[in-house]
């Protein structure tokens, strides 16, 4: 009988849910990546120079130069919800898990390298045709915010199992939140 199902909420303008999702994925490839607007709008946007923002930062930076990036201190905390909604059409379109991985990957890599606003749908277009999806289907889909819905009901249902903020893991009623090393998350699952 499987066990319960492991799941890392993220979100796309959080350093720490970059590196959690590399992290876990290395130990259990069937964690399930479920988004989390960090901000929905109409609330603001995170302060890039607010000191807490600032110290989280910090304490992801050597982890994303080890995970390969070069990366570069955002001036514009982007909504996240147009790169959200950009996952659920790649994966709804049936096309295979590793297309919509390096899809994600272009999108968290866009903003922490580049400072792009992902929240902008002329920034999140090329990425997925990088990734050979259709350039004015990912457009017009984006343009008539097809999974909005489904991008706020993910959020609504993490809200229901006590998820506020991100990254956040969960392993049945286990929660481990925050930024952790490979040792903390065996210990969590279990697999020391």
């Amino acid at each position: 009988m499987p066990g319960p199902i492991l799941r890392l909420h993220y979100d796309f303008v959080d350093p720490g849910s970059f590196l959690m999702q590399r992290r876990i994925r290395a130990l259990r490839p069937d964690c399930v990546l479920a988004g989390f607007e960090l901000r929905p709008p109409p609330e603001p946007l995170v302060d890039p120079t607010d000191p807490a923002w600032v110290s989280w930062w910090n304490a992801a930076e050597d982890g994303l130069r080890e995970a390969g990036l070069k990366p570069a201190r955002p001036v514009l905390v982007p909504w996240s919800r147009k790169a959200h909604e950009l996952v659920h059409h790649a994966a709804n379109l049936g096309g295979d898990a590793e297309r919509v991985e390096g899809l994600r990957t272009r999108i968290f890599r866009a903003w922490l390298e580049s400072g792009d606003d992902i929240g902008r749908i002329d920034v999140l277009v090329p990425l997925a045709e990088a990734e050979g999806f259709d350039r004015t289907e990912t457009r017009a889909v984006l343009d008539v915010d097809r999974w909005r819905s489904a991008v706020e009901e993910e959020r609504r249902r993490a809200e229901e199992e006590g998820v506020r903020g991100i990254p956040t893991l969960l392993h049945g009623r286990r929660r481990l939140e925050g930024l952790h090393d490979l040792d903390t998350l065996r210990a969590f699952l279990g697999d020391d």
